[in-house]
């Protein structure tokens, strides 16, 4: 009974409550190996210097975000009615440093996202190199790259 009951919630929340929207910024110093590919994310190469730290610090005070008590690298704002945008930076394993963008529940990217996006990108231009790196050629790509209406301009390019 105990094992229906959990199921059922987990259905239930993922039916009703799992709304959100999520940008990826892979930021790929030239020595970490190459982040994994989704619709919702794109690579930027950076710089080994560049401090990254103070970038999107620097955005979310812009956007005048609360730091998270809980992770010194996380950021949060009220936007458009009770939702919230949300920036947090990792770095992962392979060397390469994630940004990501959230706007929830809601299912819309919100002004706040769009705007530091635009902020770190324009940073980051100032700061070294910042061009978005294509496909490895005679790669696949995935079933969702395929099936993706609007992505980058690669994927209208036949391969």
């Amino acid at each position: 009974m105990r094992i229906a009951t959990t199921a059922a919630f987990l259905i239930g929340v993922l039916l009703v409550g799992c709304d959100g929207r999520v940008r990826l910024l892979y930021l790929k110093p030239p020595t970490a190996s190459m982040p994994p590919w989704s619709v919702a994310s794109s690579v930027v190469e950076i710089s080994v210097g560049e401090d990254l730290g103070r970038i999107v610090t620097d955005v979310a005070s812009h956007l005048q975000m609360k730091r998270d008590t809980e992770t010194s690298y996380r950021w949060t704002i009220e936007t458009e009615g009770k939702n919230v945008f949300s920036i947090e930076l990792k770095k992962d394993a392979g060397g390469f440093w994630s940004v990501a963008l959230i706007d929830w529940p809601t299912n819309k990217r919100s002004a706040a996202s769009r705007k530091a996006e635009e902020m770190i990108r324009t940073a980051l231009k100032k700061e070294g190199p910042n061009h978005a790196l294509q496909p490895t050629p005679g790669k696949s790509l995935s079933s969702a790259a395929r099936l993706t209406a609007a992505g980058p301009a690669w994927l209208s390019s036949g391969r």
